[in-house]
């Protein structure tokens, strides 16, 4: 497994790349996708759109690189409950997204959006349709975090505590100097 050397980067929502990688991820793994409003490409497309839209309001917009190359997008916003990582995707073109790249890239953003709203705990509404389930079982198997299921069927939470991030992220760049 090959050493990542992150470097956070702003998203500049205008960038082609940045593009391509969201409406490949969106339409590939369309996650709030049912079988009634995303049957068509152009229901997704639109989605997609919509969406893309709705995240340019994020009051924080970031992204992980390594060595140029985009791995990771979040996005989180300031909402009356908390901060909220409204949105996170990673570039699935890019073959070097192991579990443990993945970790690094997360926590990596989610250390800047500690810093960057100077608070100790951000919280995610899991807004997922299709494969809610494993996307439920990855977070609890590979995150530090502390995954609530709405008790109506509705959206699930999901708390990043500060402090069980830094000390999994530092776990997590050991490992990865291992691969220097």
């Amino acid at each position: 497994m090959k050493h990542l050397d992150l470097i956070l980067k702003k998203i500049d929502f205008d960038d082609k790349d940045f593009k391509r990688f969201f409406s490949f991820y969106y339409l590939n793994s369309f996650p709030y996708g049912d079988s009634a409003s995303m049957r068509t490409i152009s229901s997704r497309i639109k989605g997609s759109e919509s969406l893309l839209d709705d995240l340019k309001d994020s009051d924080l917009s970031i992204c992980v690189t390594d060595e140029d190359d985009y791995m990771f997008f979040t996005f989180f916003k300031k909402e009356k409950d908390g901060i909220n990582l409204s949105y996170g995707f990673p570039n699935q073109s890019t073959r070097r997204l192991g579990t443990l790249h993945l970790g690094l890239c997360i926590y990596k953003q989610m250390l800047e959006a500690f810093d960057f709203f100077g608070v100790n705990e951000i919280y995610g509404e899991i807004e997922r349709v299709f494969k809610k389930a494993n996307y439920r079982n990855w977070l609890k198997r590979h995150l530090k975090v502390r995954y609530c299921d709405s008790q109506d069927g509705g959206i699930d939470r999901v708390y990043f505590p500060k402090d069980e991030i830094k000390k999994h992220y530092e776990e997590l760049q050991i490992k990865n100097n291992r691969n220097k």
